[in-house]
């Protein structure tokens, strides 16, 4: 919660996530809402991206 509240992001439970996904070395967030997610330090991708990655 500490860390989350300094990210600068505008949306508490964006940034909490942003937070865990530091916190447990993610790579990225997978999103609908990539807008709420430009200030993350974690990348950011739409479930889209994330599927032609996996093709």
């Amino acid at each position: 919660m500490r860390r989350a509240l300094t990210l600068g992001l505008t949306d508490l439970e964006d940034a909490m996530q942003a937070s865990a996904a530091i916190r447990f070395g993610a790579q990225m967030i997978v999103t609908r809402n990539l807008k709420d997610f430009t200030r993350s330090p974690v990348k950011a991708i739409t479930p889209a991206q994330l599927t032609s990655l996996l093709v």
